[in-house]
């Protein structure tokens, strides 16, 4: 079984639905994701050249489309429908991560690039292999989750988080149903930063489908 959290929280009249997404994942799984997405004004994650103007997919977006090819699963931006005008991208751009972070300016221009040439050279048996690796690793999430692997307390990741929540506060003048579709490593930040709002949590549920 593959799961993901789905948390709500209210201040008065105002509600965040979060909802925590796995970037690569059967279709029934995201289909699941878009009745969650279905209300309020979404701020979704999606990292992009700051220009907007990048006309090829960055290696990490190839390396998640190849994961999705070899194991039948899909990747996340072609499992949602992001066509809603109610839908609005809430994430750093490209260049002030890099700027942020200099490890991860060698991820970008160098690990990950190579990784999707040697995943692109793969055999067919090596493939088969990959694709097992990948689903059982999958099953794992929860046990992986347990051990709390990935802290959102990742400079990172608070620094992704803060930009969200900058954004929900703006969106707030306007709505009063902001849902936030997120990785779940991010949500514990989330709900901490929230709570530091008067905000509280007031449901809180799992998605779920057998993979």
């Amino acid at each position: 079984i593959m799961y993901t959290t789905v948390v709500t929280m209210e201040r008065k009249l105002k509600k965040i639905k979060l909802v925590g997404c796995v970037h690569v994942a059967p279709q029934e799984y995201y289909d699941r994701l878009q009745e969650e997405l279905a209300e309020g004004l979404v701020l979704y994650e999606a990292t992009k050249s700051k220009d907007n103007t990048t006309a090829n997919p960055s290696d990490l977006i190839k390396l998640y489309k190849i994961f999705g090819d070899m194991t039948g699963y899909v990747f996340q931006r072609e499992g949602l429908d992001y066509s809603n005008p109610e839908w609005i991208n809430s994430d750093l751009d490209m260049e002030v991560i890099i700027a942020s972070d200099p490890n991860f300016k060698s991820l970008v221009e160098s690990d990950l690039p190579k990784a999707v040439t040697s995943m692109e050279s793969m055999d067919v048996r090596d493939i088969e292999k990959f694709s097992f690796i990948f689903k059982t690793a999958m099953k794992l999430i929860p046990i992986v989750k347990f051990f709390k692997l990935g802290k959102s307390s990742h400079s990172l990741i608070g620094l992704r988080n803060d930009k969200v929540i900058i954004d929900t506060f703006e969106q707030m003048v306007d709505h009063n149903f902001i849902t936030i579709a997120y990785g779940e490593a991010h949500l514990g930040d989330f709900i901490k930063k929230f709570k530091k709002f008067g905000f509280e949590v007031t449901e809180k549920h799992k998605v779920c489908v057998g993979i």
